[in-house]
């Protein structure tokens, strides 16, 4: 009677040492699927990659048919990447911590305390609510898959996220100048030859003079005869020995008119500060103020 071989057996066994961490694995991700925790990690994790279509499969009443050219193409261009912190759960609202680096129009690094977000379960499984609340900052993954819904939210979503940075360029540019001013005994002195130069000590961020925003409207200035006393200096007007004595701000003022346009080296004008007060009765010290 013939004896059977032993090498199929010893296949098997080798093939089920192969498929056994698989099969665990592919478990361990569907499992993690099956919470809202783990539907958001993926969906994070999708973003990260930039695998428009595993994210898509996240978001709740997501068309995966739907024209998604221009997002997709801002998040494989880009390098933005979410990083979460530890998941809380209260009912269908999950909140963390999380950091985003390098949003495309922004850059940088920012942190999100307190960042929420609205789950729901379906048939095949957790699902991410799209945020129905563009000004909620701390709904970032929200607007993430809301903007993955349409490319309309989507461009809605980058013109928002230009004027945020436009805005925060602009006060950070005027702050310098504030500071650089300062520095200079109140005296403006640049041109839109050396402005980028004078101010690159006060910036917090030297790509500002690389957006949009500087290369349109450079701020420039002429050049005061002397420089303007500050209001801190100022006389007030004398006490008055009785009755109450409301103080009004200093009659000093600072104008800077900024004209833009259509070549890049718009220019400013800036006016001195009044040296002193105007003078006021004795029996009155607010007339002199009026």
């Amino acid at each position: 009677m013939p004896v059977s071989k032993p090498y199929p057996i010893i296949d098997a066994r080798r093939r089920a040492c192969f498929l056994v961490p698989m099969l665990t694995a592919a478990l361990a991700l569907v499992i993690a699927a099956d919470t809202p925790e783990g539907a958001l990690r993926d969906f994070v994790a999708a973003i990260n990659k930039a695998d428009i279509t595993a994210a898509v499969k996240l978001v709740d009443g997501a068309d995966p048919k739907y024209d998604r050219e221009l997002i997709t193409s801002m998040l494989r261009e880009s390098k933005v990447k979410l990083t979460l912190g530890p998941i809380t759960r209260k009912d269908t609202v999950l909140t963390f911590d999380v950091t985003v680096s390098d949003f495309p129009f922004v850059g940088g690094d920012e942190k999100v305390a307190g960042s929420t977000v609205n789950v729901v379960q379906r048939e095949e499984g957790w699902k991410i609510l799209a945020s129905k609340d563009p000004k909620n900052h701390k709904g970032i993954v929200g607007e993430f898959a809301a903007m993955l819904k349409s490319d309309a939210i989507f461009k809605a979503a980058k013109n928002a996220a230009k004027r945020s940075a436009t805005l925060s360029n602009l006060k950070q540019i005027a702050l310098a100048t504030i500071m650089y001013s300062t520095d200079n005994k109140d005296i403006l002195k640049m041109t839109s030859k050396d402005a980028e130069t004078k101010l690159a000590p006060y910036l917090k961020n030297l790509d500002i003079s690389r957006t949009p925003l500087w290369n349109g409207t450079t701020c420039t200035s002429s050049t005061a005869s002397s420089p303007a006393s500050r209001s801190t200096r100022s006389k007030l007007p004398p006490r008055p020995s009785s009755g109450r004595w409301a103080p009004r701000a200093p009659s000093s003022s600072l104008s800077t008119t900024v004209s833009r346009q259509s070549s890049p080296t718009p220019t400013a004008t800036s006016n001195r500060l009044a040296e002193k007060l105007p003078p006021s009765s004795a029996g009155n010290p607010e007339e002199g103020l009026r």
